[in-house]
Order: structure tokens, then sequence, then C-alpha cells
């Protein structure tokens, strides 16, 4: 063998050589990356199923209160500010999802002046029911669904004492639901509520110790409503940090 032909064979060695050494490190890099790929998959998923039943859980926890504030709501004959204070307060404090708590009270137009009259006496001297934009509600309904009660009550929130609900035609058919059925309900809060991740979970308060048994009765024994305003993004944040520190 002459030395041309011993340096190509040279070179053609060499150059296997690198070629085995390249794909021995790619297929070395694409094991590694798939089982990277796998662990990172088996992650999210775990943390996407733990974020759900959080989720699942804080939710629950929300229905429970608003039975607790139903429960005792109908326990007494009228809504009591001073009762609810301390209540609420542990509640948000606990619960930092929830951004305020209302109750809104259903009267009839001819029972307005009287409930007016009531919240001066309770200490709301300023209290009146109006629109959103803090003038005096504009169209004459039979009924109205007013916010009586809310925590924690600041300058920014005051401006939903007296808001009237039915006539701001925002939430309509779902309180209506909620009325007729007896039931749960978690809406979208409209766009005056601050922000697009807001939602507001209300559940009916009726006059007497027990829910009305018909359509009917629970109309005419229909008293108002108890709402949260809950802060989605805030909820699931939440429930990651408590993933991380786990």
């Amino acid at each position: 063998m002459d030395e041309s032909t011993s340096n190509a064979a040279n070179k053609a060695f060499w150059f296997l050589t690198v070629l085995f050494g390249l794909l021995l490190v790619l297929l070395v890099a694409g094991l590694l990356f798939e089982a990277k790929k796998s662990e990172l998959q088996q992650t999210f998923e775990n943390r996407a199923e733990a974020g759900i039943q959080q989720i699942a859980q804080n939710l629950s926890a929300t229905d429970a209160i608003l039975d607790a504030l139903v429960g005792l709501n109908q326990a007494g004959d009228e809504m009591d500010p001073y009762l609810f204070t301390p209540f609420n307060e542990k509640i948000l404090q606990e619960h930092p999802f929830i951004l305020s708590s209302q109750y809104l009270t259903y009267i009839s137009a001819q029972e307005e002046n009287q409930f007016i009259a009531e919240m001066h006496a309770l200490g709301f001297s300023q209290f009146k029911i109006h629109n959103l934009d803090l003038t005096d509600k504009q169209e004459e309904l039979p009924h109205y669904l007013v916010t009586s009660f809310i925590e924690p009550l600041t300058p920014r929130s005051a401006k939903f004492m007296g808001f009237e609900w039915i006539g701001s035609d925002v939430i309509e058919h779902e309180i209506e639901t909620a009325m007729t059925e007896n039931r749960l309900m978690l809406v979208k809060a409209p766009s005056f509520m601050q922000a697009p991740h807001h939602f507001l979970l209300f559940k009916p308060t009726y006059f007497g110790r027990t829910v009305p048994e018909n359509t009917q009765q629970r109309r005419e024994q229909f008293s108002g409503l108890f709402m949260l305003l809950i802060d989605w993004q805030a909820l699931t944040v939440s429930n990651n940090k408590r993933q991380d520190k786990e």
C-alpha cells in the first residue's frame, strides 16, 4: 500500500470515528431530552390535576360559605350588618381570592322610602338607590334588588352601596334563575367590576326559616342574595404558590 492510499484510509477512519462520536452524542442527548420531557410532562400533569382539585375545593368552600351566610340570615328576622361584619371579615381573611361579600336586599317599590329610612337609621346617612353612575335610578320597577351590605366597605367599594341590580340589566337572567330555582350561580362579573378575571358567586335568601318548596312560593318569599366577588387569577396564583411550597 503506497503512502497516498494509507493517508486516505486514515482520513476515512477518523471521519467515521468522528461521525460515530457525533451520532453517539446525539443519541445520548436525544435520550436525555426524552427523559426530561417525560419528567416535565408528568410534573405538569401532576400540577394541573392538583390545581383543578384545589380550585374545586375552593369553589366548594365558597359554596359552604354562602350556605353559612344564608343559614345565618334565615335564622334571624332581618339582615343585621353588625352581625355579619365580623363573620365576613373572617371569610375575607381566610380566603384571599374572595375580594368582597355583599348582600342584596329585595324590596317592592312601595317599600323604597321605608327601606332608605332604615338604612339611614343604621348610620348610612347618604344611602340612596342609584345606578352605577351614582345618579338616582331612572327606571321605575315593581321591585328592586339593592346592595345594602358590603365587606370590606372602602371608599372604592362604597359606590356599590345602594346599587340597583335588576334595572342595571347585567345579570338579570341569572338573578331570576337563582331566585326561582334556589340555585348557586357563578357568572362572569360585569365589566364595571374592575377586571376580566373576576366572577360573581351568589345564592338567594327567603323569608321564613326554610326554603320554599315550589317556584311560586320562592318568588313570593324571595328576600335577597348573598354575593361573593371572586378573583379567579388570584385563586390560581394562590394554588401555584401552595404547590411550590409543597
